[in-house]
């Protein structure tokens, strides 16, 4: 959002110097109006999966703040393991089931 702030400025300014016409500056700046807003949206996208997340974790008892650390990874470390894990079911129909450790 600060590039953006930033990025008025220069073509104000170039606007004001005469460097660009009058339509230039409309056009870019409505440009950039387009995609701060744009950018808001996929902010508040993503602030919703965050807090849906969370959502889903406390529902399964599992101790959101603690969690946050380990988002991102890809495979389950021995640590995760160590630390949230109870057990891990392999069914037959090729289901996994993971049973996490309850709340202090």
């Amino acid at each position: 959002m600060e590039q953006i702030k930033t990025q008025n400025l220069q073509w104000y300014e170039e606007y004001r110097n005469g460097e660009i016409t009058r339509d230039q500056f409309a056009s870019t700046k409505t440009q950039l109006e387009k995609e701060k807003l744009n950018l808001q949206k996929r902010i508040q996208e993503v602030e919703n999966l965050i807090g849906d997340e969370k959502e889903i974790l406390l529902k399964k008892n599992i101790p959101v703040d603690q969690m946050i650390e380990f988002m991102g990874f890809e495979k389950l470390t021995p640590e995760v393991l160590q630390k949230y894990v109870k057990a891990i079911y392999m069914h037959d129909d090729g289901r996994i089931e993971m049973c996490w450790k309850e709340l202090k």
